[in-house]
C-alpha cells in the first residue's frame, strides 16, 4: 500500500520528525479503539464472546504488558505508554468477557 511505501522511504531517509511520530502513534491508538470497542460492546450485548479466541486475547494482553515494561524501562515515552496501557486494558477486558 502507499502508506507502507511512504513509511519505508521515510525510515530509509532518516529519523522521522517528532511531530510526525506523535501523529502516527495517536493514529495507531485510535485504530486500536476502533477495532476493540465494537467487539467489547457486541460481546456485552450478546452476553457471549462469539468466536473470539481466548488465546488471541491472552497473547494480546501478554504482548501489551511486555510493551509497557519495555517502554517504562527504555524510553518512558508517555504517548507510547498510553497506547500500550490502553491496549492492555481493552484486551484484558475482552479476555475477561471470554473467560467469564
Amino acid at each position: 500500500s502507499i502508506a507502507y511505501v511512504g513509511a519505508a522511504l521515510l525510515l530509509l531517509l532518516g529519523s522521522p520528525p517528532p511531530r510526525l511520530l506523535a501523529v502516527l502513534q495517536v493514529w495507531a491508538t485510535s485504530l486500536l479503539l476502533v477495532s476493540l470497542i465494537p467487539q467489547l460492546y457486541l460481546n456485552y450485548s450478546r452476553k457471549e464472546p462469539g468466536q473470539y479466541s481466548p488465546v488471541t486475547a491472552g497473547l494480546s494482553v501478554l504482548g501489551n504488558s511486555i510493551r509497557i515494561f519495555t517502554t517504562l524501562t527504555l524510553t518512558k515515552d508517555p504517548l507510547l505508554l498510553l497506547g500500550f496501557a490502553l491496549g492492555f486494558s481493552l484486551n484484558a477486558t475482552l479476555l475477561g468477557q471470554i473467560m467469564f
